[in-house]
């Protein structure tokens, strides 16, 4: 815009008469004298660009204005590219030319040209925000809450070139709200603000200077010029959880600064209920598979049979227990109805029929159920339905085998039977003894007075023999029915054996029994009575020559050291026979009394023998076939440094 002289009128009229040719220009110009260097006149449409008032422009420089440049350093009507410095802080780029007039005042205009329209500007802006409103949903996926609201709260700082962004939160564990984060100047705002300024701040406000201080935000922001402060809100009205706080002392408050504010406010609640939320279901889980281990460590260990059943009464899950009760893995039966699992001739799907809806049997004793190969076994119940709401969610079935302790109820019995039988026999033998003994001494005086011709006398030695051999037994009886504490002493059980069998080779020799000894180096020595222990391998030795008696064999005895069957050393000696072997319909029952191969036998000598093995802390084992039998003994050893 160029313009010309227009007359010698006084320079007041020229003056009014320039601003009344600038006002028809819609463009925004701005008048002013290059000698003083100030601002005389600007345009509506400059005013509006700036967003200053024409009062506050003309205390203004055109320096201050144009971003330190100094338009007339440029050539006349050429145009520069220039910052207009806006009222509230933005910068706008802009093309300016400076225009003398030619008039006898040194005024000049300079004519302003946005380098794009504002509206485009301000679009182009929106879209920024837009952008970076889009990238705040990825804070929900990071490690931890303080990093996502420093994330929002750079957001908002990068968007308005603002001096300090702080987030405070309300904590019960302290009396004051704690910055939780910031970007920008630490030193604007303390770490810590007054609960009060929460309830007084419950509203987006905005505070510059001049307004009334009513928090102590306000005080702190007057006490420090800044030239303005935003504060949001973070929270409901009802249940605020924080604040967020932007300052600046350069520059006045952007355009939409509070209501992007309170838009980042309300993301940071948001970030702040998920993390809470997802901390809290953090904590739910941890504290459910602490849980689900316990129940699964118990449910798996437990003795009972447990078996988990859908409202539509199809099998959801099963210990291990129960797998091993009826024979199913947990993959086979997920999925069946109970009724192809627990098979029972009693009436037992009504029960579950009815726990299905609600009613729980905590008490079914004595059910008969079927195992996979077809099995029965008894059990006990119980049927428990589990409830939540007021509604079945599911069926537990407890079940207890106690075929196991009927088994055991059974050897209980057998075993006090067999107590009260040996307590019996003992009482009976003592009393047999006495009368016996009385009619084997009238016989020897009756042999005495018959002559040696007496026809009788044949009769009277069978009858000897008979009370002899009964007497035996009884004695026999009376040592198995009495309670045995051996004497505990150190014995070398390899001497022992070799003493027995050197004692009976004679026999053996009319036999045709080969023995066999075979003790070896370095046998610890055990602790017992050596002629109870004597007795034992007395027994052995003995048997075992009168299974071979009718052809002869092999006697093989070995003495050795044994770790195998535990953890503490043992001596282990074995006995071995070529001969026919035990039977196999009394092999198991061997140690029991009365249980005997031989014709005239008594049955009681191996009972004796694993008393008296068992007396000493040892085991006995038997094993049989046609051809030989092998019986094996261990006693503890004494530890060499005791022996």
């Amino acid at each position: 815009m160029t313009f010309y002289p227009i007359g010698r009128n006084t320079k007041s009229n020229l003056f009014r008469s320039l601003i009344l040719l600038l006002d028809l220009s819609r463009e925004p110009i701005m008048l002013f004298d290059t000698r003083q260097n100030r601002i005389l006149y600007a345009t509506p449409r400059f005013c509006e660009l700036s967003g200053y008032y024409l009062s506050e422009l003309l205390k203004q420089s055109p320096e201050d204005i144009l971003g330190g440049e100094n338009i007339t350093d440029y050539a006349d009507a050429t145009d520069v590219n220039l910052t207009l410095q806006s009222k509230n802080g933005n910068v706008l780029s802009v093309v300016g030319r400076w225009v003398p007039l030619g008039l006898p005042e040194p005024w000049a205009v300079v004519r302003i040209s946005p380098s794009e329209d504002p509206s485009i500007s301000m679009q182009r802006w929106w879209l920024q925000v837009l952008e970076a409103f889009g990238e705040l949903p990825r804070l929900f996926r990071l490690p931890n809450l303080d990093r996502g609201v420093w994330e929002a709260a750079n957001l908002l700082a990068r968007l308005f070139e603002v001096g300090y962004v702080g987030v405070y939160r309300a904590d019960s564990r302290f009396p004051a709200l704690q910055r939780m984060a910031y970007v920008g100047n630490e030193s604007l705002f303390p770490e810590t603000l007054p609960t009060t300024d929460l309830i007084r701040l419950a509203t987006s406000t905005v505070w510059i200077p001049g307004k009334r201080i009513i928090t102590e935000t306000h005080r702190i922001a007057r006490m420090r010029n800044l030239s303005y402060v935003v504060s949001a809100p973070i929270g409901l009205e009802q249940a605020m959880v924080g604040l967020l706080v932007v300052a600046d002392w350069e520059k006045s408050p952007p355009p939409f600064l509070l209501e992007v504010a309170t838009m980042v406010a309300g993301y940071i609640d948001v970030l702040i209920q998920h993390f809470l939320l997802s901390e809290s279901l953090h904590v739910e889980k941890a504290v459910y598979q602490h849980q689900e281990q316990i129940r699964s460590t118990i449910v798996e260990n437990s003795h009972e049979g447990v078996v988990v059943l859908d409202t539509a009464l199809l099998v959801e899950d099963l210990n291990t227990t129960a797998e091993m009760m009826f024979g199913y893995t947990r993959n086979e039966v997920i999925g069946h109805a109970v009724e192809n699992i627990l098979i029972s001739p009693d009436r037992l799907m009504p029960a579950l029929i009815s726990a299905s809806h609600g009613k729980s049997f905590p008490s079914l004793p004595g059910i008969t159920l079927h195992r996979r190969n077809g099995q029965s076994f008894p059990a006990d119940l119980k049927i428990l339905p589990v409830e939540r709401d007021g509604k079945v969610q599911a069926v537990v079935v407890l079940i207890n085998d106690i075929s196991e302790n009927e088994q055991i109820r059974a050897q209980t019995r057998q075993l006090e039977q067999r107590a009260f039988l040996g307590e019996f026999m003992g009482v009976f033998a003592h009393e047999v003894l006495n009368p016996l003994n009385g009619i084997s001494t009238g016989l020897q005086l009756l042999a005495t007075r018959l002559g040696e011709d007496s026809p009788h006398r044949d009769l009277i030695a069978r009858m000897e023999a008979d009370c002899n051999r009964l007497a035996h037994q009884m004695e026999a009886l009376k040592s198995l029915s009495k309670p045995y504490e051996p004497k505990q002493e150190p014995v070398n059980i390899g001497e022992v054996v070799s003493r027995l069998v050197e004692r009976w080779r004679p026999r053996m020799a009319r036999l045709k029994i080969m023995p066999i000894v075979q003790v070896d180096d370095n046998v610890p020595k055990v602790l017992g009575d050596w002629r109870a222990l004597e007795q034992v391998f007395m027994n052995l030795i003995s048997n075992a020559m009168d299974a071979m008696s009718q052809e002869g064999g092999v006697l093989s005895v070995r003495v050795k050291r044994n770790y195998s069957e535990t953890l503490r050393p043992q001596v282990e000696i074995t006995v071995t026979d070529n001969g026919p072997g035990i039977p196999e319909e009394i092999r198991d029952r061997i140690f029991q009394p009365f249980v005997t191969t031989k014709p005239h036998g008594t049955g009681l000598g191996l009972p004796i023998t694993k008393r008296i093995i068992t007396a000493h802390h040892g085991t006995i084992k038997v094993s049989s076939f046609p051809g030989g039998t092998v019986f094996h003994v261990y006693l503890p050893a004494i530890p060499e440094e005791e022996g």
